[in-house]
Order: structure tokens, then sequence, then C-alpha cells
């Protein structure tokens, strides 16, 4: 599979996806436009809740078997949410290499990432046990024990990208 990647109107990312799947083309290479996402708990007004937010503001991936065909690419171009294909609307590539890495270790938890389980070793380290971010320990560059995030520093598309992920604790090891 290939995974290209278009950049859209932050915010407005299922809008552009409701607004493409009905009109794009019966023979487009396009097999599946995914929309990662994650939960994050927020507290509000000394309530705590869990909020759904993108993972990869601004950006959707398609899923294709082949390359994009030009009749596709124009239909996207026309959605009012479009900014562009990476890496550029003249140069579509596929994502590859540590990109596409990175894609499918948050495919792999489906298009709803949910918090991680973790706990603090003795050193008050944060030691993941599962989810999101079992595996990126080493791209951690801040926990926030009361709000139960951890800041991870990953690179996308040759740019750093700080990413908010929530963990809940495990007691009692």
């Amino acid at each position: 599979m290939l995974y290209y990647t278009a950049q859209v109107c932050t915010g407005h990312e299922q809008k552009f996806i409701d607004q493409i799947q009905p009109v794009l083309p019966r023979e487009s290479a396009v097999q599946q436009i995914i929309f990662l996402q994650k939960v994050l708990h927020i507290q509000r007004h000394g309530i705590m809740q869990d909020e759904l937010t993108p993972l990869f503001p601004g950006y959707v991936f398609l899923e294709t078997d082949r390359e994009l065909d030009a009749a596709t690419c124009t239909e996207m171009r026309q959605s009012q949410y479009f900014f562009r294909f990476l890496k550029s609307n003249r140069n579509i590539t596929p994502l590859c290499d540590s990109d596409l890495k990175l894609l499918r270790h948050f495919m792999s938890f489906g298009e709803r990432a949910e918090p991680s389980r973790a706990y603090f070793n003795a050193e008050q380290r944060i030691v993941v046990t599962e989810g999101p971010l079992k595996g990126l320990e080493g791209n951690i560059v801040k926990v926030d024990k009361r709000k139960s995030r951890a800041k991870i520093k990953v690179n996308f598309e040759d740019s750093p990208i700080i990413m908010d992920l929530a963990f809940d604790l495990i007691t009692g090891l």
C-alpha cells in the first residue's frame, strides 16, 4: 500500500473527507481516507473529560494501491478545505521510510488513539506498557503527571512536530 498526505484546513479535516468521498471517481486509486485522532484528558471547570482531537492537525492520509491519478487530484484540489499535497502539488510523493513507519505505528491503534497505559519507576521515569506511546519513549520530551500527558517530538516530512498524547497511570505495581 502507498500512503499520500494531503494538507487541509486545520479543524476541518472531517469536513474535507465528507466533501471529497462522494465525488471521488469510481476508478480512483484512493481506497481509504485516513484521519487519525487522539483522546486527551482535559479538565474544564474542575471536571476531567475525554476529548477527541486530531493526531496530525491539518493532515489527512490517502491509502492507495497505486499512484494517484489526475482525476482524483483534481477533485481534491477543488475542495475549499484543501491546501496542498506533500511534498508539493508538483511533486506528489507517497510517504516512505521514517514517515511511513510513524504513520503505520499510529494506524496500528486504529483511527482513534486511546490513552497509553504507563507507570513511573523508582527513578520517576515513565514506563509505557501499552498504547500509542509504547515504542516512542525515547521521543518523550516532557511528562505532565497532573494532566496525564506526555509530549513527544517526532520528525514528519522533514519537520519536527511536538505531539501531546494521553496516558493512564497503572497503580499497584
